[in-house]
C-alpha cells in the first residue's frame, strides 16, 4: 500500500477487509492538466494537517458515475463555496486496474475509496471528461 506505514498506525483494518482489487470505469475530482496532485488523499492535504488521520483520509475517492460525482461537488459547494480549489476543478474518468490497489464497494451515492498500491499510476489511468 501507498501509504502503508500510516494506516499501520490506525485501529482496526485498514484498509477494510472487504476492500478487493477489481476493473473499472469511475471519476474523480482532478486538475488540469492531469498529475500526481490530482490524487492525494485527504489526509495529506494542506487542510488535513493536524486532523487526527481515519482509514477513509488515507484513501481516494472516487465515484462510479459521472452523473454522482457531478452531484456531489454541487452538494459540497452547498456547505463550502471554495470546494473546487482544494479537491479540482475538472472530472477525469478513471479506468482502474487490479494494479491500482484496493476499492470498497460504492454507497448509494456512488463513492467508494480506493487503497492506492505503491507504485500505481493513476494520471496515467485519467483523462478529463470536462469542467466541474
Amino acid at each position: 500500500m501507498k501509504y502503508a506505514d500510516h494506516m499501520a498506525n490506525l485501529s482496526g483494518d485498514c484498509p477494510p477487509r472487504s476492500a478487493y482489487e477489481a476493473n473499472a470505469t469511475c471519476f474523480r475530482f482532478v486538475w488540469n492538466p492531469i498529475g500526481p496532485e490530482s490524487f492525494v488523499p485527504v489526509a495529506f492535504m494542506p487542510s488535513g494537517v493536524g486532523r487526527r488521520p481515519t482509514c477513509k483520509a488515507m484513501a481516494l475517492s472516487m465515484f462510479a458515475t459521472e452523473m454522482q460525482a457531478r452531484a456531489r461537488i454541487r452538494e459540497l459547494e452547498l456547505t463550502n463555496p471554495q470546494v473546487r480549489k482544494r479537491l479540482g476543478d475538472h472530472l477525469a474518468e478513471v479506468r482502474l486496474t487490479p494494479e491500482h490497489g484496493l476499492q470498497t464497494t460504492p454507497d448509494t451515492n456512488g463513492h467508494f475509496s480506493l487503497y492506492e498500491y505503491a507504485g500505481a499510476d493513476l494520471p496515467n489511468a485519467s483523462q478529463v471528461v470536462g469542467a466541474l
